[in-house]
């Protein structure tokens, strides 16, 4: 390829196609600037890729926090619901020991009912007994002989006071 054919002028006033050579220049110079932009679009789209991670890293560390915060309700809400059970559970067994209080107090009442009603049935058996008791000296004193002036009551074949002395002689 000679000197013309490469288009270059020399300092020295040889001609050539300088023209083309400024061309040819200026396209190196417009191929280097739009591989600036290139590599600065390059550059931003990495920047925005680089922006839609950050974002999408903060909204998944927001949603791991709503959902951490979600856990730690539900599990307060579960540790409400036990202690509620616990409470109930005691309720029911202070209702059961109530309960059985009051069944002991009334086994304890009817108990003594039945103390009471033996010491009367006891006591009415005292009572008949006493009253027998009565009847049976005033049996005793019925069937004692009456002494009178005029002779004596005989009582069951019994005879006695001056009159039966009387009678015994003139048996004898």
């Amino acid at each position: 390829m000679g000197w013309r054919e490469r288009g270059r002028a020399d300092g020295n006033g040889c001609w050539g196609n300088s023209d083309n050579s400024k061309e040819e220049d200026a396209g190196r110079k417009g191929r280097g600037s739009g591989e600036k932009e290139e590599e600065e679009e390059e550059e931003e789209e990495e920047e925005e890729e680089e922006e839609e991670e950050e974002e999408e890293e903060e909204e998944e560390e927001e949603e791991e926090e709503e959902e951490e915060e979600e856990e730690e309700e539900e599990e307060e809400e579960e540790e409400e619901e036990e202690e509620e059970e616990e409470e109930e559970e005691e309720e029911e067994e202070e209702e059961e020991e109530e309960e059985e209080e009051e069944e002991e107090e009334e086994e304890e009442e009817e108990e003594e009912e039945e103390e009471e009603e033996e010491e009367e049935e006891e006591e009415e058996e005292e009572e008949e007994e006493e009253e027998e008791e009565e009847e049976e000296e005033e049996e005793e004193k019925e069937e004692v002989v009456v002494v009178t002036v005029g002779g004596a009551e005989e009582e069951g074949g019994a005879r006695s006071g001056v009159g039966a002395r009387h009678q015994a002689c003139r048996r004898g």
